[in-house]
């Protein structure tokens, strides 16, 4: 088995040109004990990922055996068949985040390149239901070349896009491939830039890998229900981690640090961003212009209460914690606690002395935290429609729920069943309307206040949209109202502060750097507003084009000018046709795509098929709202 190892290894380290230089994730991992040595799956687990194996379950050596034999076999023809191809789209993806020029730091580079991973990639979800279910997987979904070469070669057999793993994939590879990560990752020989070995590339790696096995009840945390197999969800996530300086100051001012001494790692989950709506707060299958940022930089003692309770262990360098597979089955009332058929092994956490446990919080409520469109810039501002307005209330109950014992809710997706989640939750809707915004690209940082102005910590009154000294409010989608500092106070008929579709210009001279114009959406966006208490799904996003902003308000496309606050509409969508999206079948032949029906659904712009889309005629006339 060594020699199929060495073999897979050797092929990766030849060929890292199209997946970079192996991450420690990997490198730390024991060959031969499969978790034995202390780990969790080892580096066997990850063969086993690739093969549509749970990295836990026991696999014969004669199996693993033939599958190392194999894997290679298919990177290969990865890289002969899309190699060109991967690499075109990888120039792609550096040059957006060139674009951001030479002043831009470390961390808003990989910010856009964040967005930019996600905009490309798509998520299949109707593998997930497949891991318990049959599995379908391919292992390029695992790699840069299903997440950011899916939709391209779909007809030549990869036809759903990545998981988890190939958005981590493609995200170490990029990042690897930034000119800022040269020296650490590439070398030069005989005049030639060839890259390094893992040996070589040593402590000096600033992106990897982390993984966490979930354990949670599916009829509480899946939207897919029995697709997952029912009753508990009990698979591995990948997401990766990050070297970068940590900040200095305060909420109304902070800079980032500098030298080696100022690094810690962070973790960010690409995958988790971009697939929100339909694996977080799963109220739809996944939309292109709804992506998150709370998943990018995360302390790992930070990720550890978001998730407490929902996992069997959390598998990573640098929370200073192993993670050892319990002997003895779980039990129940004198019964073996089954999952799915099987008896269920909890874990056992200990201190691991040989890992530092990173526990910084500063980029886990800052100005792109809340952030729920993908970020657009030009030379001189950010653009964003910025959602729920402070995480790090949220962050911080989840937390002291997680310490007393009640984590509020069942699984990461939910809201909670309990009164403070729920009350929570409101005070969101009343307090937290969206708001179209810029932000000069050259302001600092913020660290936003922690808010602990109650004996439960939980009090509102800093839940406003203030708290960021350097924003521009272009727009709210909503009414912002006033905010009481009791918890359980109902504002529903609270003061108003701004109206909905209030629109501003960018004015420097200003003290907030807006300024009120005339024009307004009021009543276009009171009604977005009540649609969005029947369809909380509906989402706002926004795109900048030839220094235009493009923005959606209730069934219509706006655009706007943020020097001059003109905003026109572009489209009004009211009777649209919808369709399913054609892929090839094994025989070749164009077939409706009904592997996950609800991210085959798309748009059209009349009842006519075309080559890649099917019109689906309605029993009845249906009315979109977009």
């Amino acid at each position: 088995m060594n020699y199929y190892y060495f073999q897979l290894s050797q092929f990766n380290q030849d060929e890292a040109e199209y997946f970079g230089v192996v991450a420690p994730f990997w490198t730390s991992k024991g060959v031969q004990k499969q978790g034995e040595d202390g780990s969790i799956t080892g580096t066997m687990g990850a063969i086993k990922v690739l093969c549509s194996i749970d990295p836990n379950d026991d696999v014969p050596p004669t199996t693993m055996a033939f599958m190392l034999n194999m894997l290679p076999q298919a990177f290969m023809s990865y890289v002969m068949n899309y190699g060109e191809a991967l690499k075109a789209i990888r120039d792609a993806g550096l040059a957006r985040v060139a674009e951001l020029g030479n002043s831009a730091d470390y961390v808003t580079k990989l910010l856009i390149l964040h967005d930019w991973i996600s905009q490309v990639a798509e998520f299949d979800m109707g593998s997930m239901g497949d891991i318990t279910g049959g599995g379908n997987n391919d292992p390029i979904q695992m790699t840069a070349f299903g997440a950011l070469l899916g939709g391209e070669i779909g007809a030549k057999g990869v036809e759903y896009g990545c998981i988890c793993l190939g958005y981590a994939s493609a995200f170490n590879y990029m990042v690897q491939n930034l000119p800022d990560n040269k020296e650490i990752y590439k070398k030069t020989v005989d005049g030639k830039e060839v890259w390094k070995t893992a040996d070589e590339v040593g402590n000096d790696a600033v992106v990897d890998f982390a993984q966490i096995l979930y354990y949670c009840d599916t009829s509480d945390t899946s939207v897919a229900g029995n697709a997952f197999g029912g009753g508990m969800f009990n698979n591995v996530h990948y997401f990766n981690a990050v070297k970068v300086n940590k900040l200095q100051g305060d909420s109304n001012s902070a800079t980032m640090t500098t030298g080696e001494d100022n690094k810690n790692w962070y973790y960010v989950d690409v995958c988790y961003d971009d697939v929100n709506t339909e694996c977080m707060a799963q109220t739809r299958v996944e939309n292109a212009g709804d992506l998150r940022h709370v998943n990018f930089l995360v302390s790992p003692s930070g990720l550890e209460g978001r998730y407490s309770k929902y996992y069997d262990y959390i598998d990573s360098l640098y929370d200073g914690y192993t993670y050892t597979k319990n002997k003895d089955p779980d039990m129940k009332d004198g019964q073996v606690v089954l999952n799915n058929g099987k008896p269920h092994y909890s874990y056992t956490k200990a201190d691991n002395k040989n890992e530092t446990r990173y526990t910084d919080t500063c980029y886990e409520d800052t100005w792109f935290t809340s952030i729920c469109s993908p970020i657009y810039f030009d030379d001189n501002y950010f653009y964003y429609v910025d959602t729920t307005t402070n995480q790090n209330l949220y962050n911080d109950m989840r937390r002291k729920q997680a310490e007393n014992g009640d984590s509020g809710s069942s699984g990461s997706g939910s809201s909670g069943n309990n009164s403070q989640m729920q009350q929570f939750m409101k005070k969101m809707q009343n307090q937290g309307p969206d708001t179209l915004e810029a932000r000069p690209r050259n302001a600092n940082y913020y660290i936003r206040k922690a808010d602990s102005s109650s004996s439960g910590g939980f009090s509102m009154s800093s839940f406003t949209k203030t708290d960021d000294p350097y924003d521009i409010i272009l727009m709210y989608y909503n009414d912002l109202k006033e905010t009481s500092s009791n918890f359980n106070d109902d504002d529903s008929n609270a003061k108003v502060l701004a109206k909905a579709g209030t629109i501003y210009k960018i004015d420097t001279s200003a003290t907030d750097k807006h300024t009120k114009v005339e024009n307004n959406l009021n009543t276009e966006c009171l009604a977005d507003a009540a649609a969005k208490r029947i369809y909380p799904a509906l989402v706002h996003s926004t795109a900048l084009y030839d220094g235009k902003l493009y923005f959606n308000v209730n069934n219509a496309i706006y655009r706007m000018d943020p020097t001059t606050g003109e905003v026109k509409e572009v489209k009004e969508y009211n009777t649209v046709y919808g369709g399913i999206k054609l892929t090839k079948d094994k025989d070749g032949n164009m077939v409706p795509d009904t592997h996950f029906p609800g991210m085959s659904m798309v748009i059209m712009d009349s009842a006519n098929d075309t080559s890649s889309v099917k019109y689906l005629a309605p029993s009845r006339t249906i009315l979109w709202r977009a």
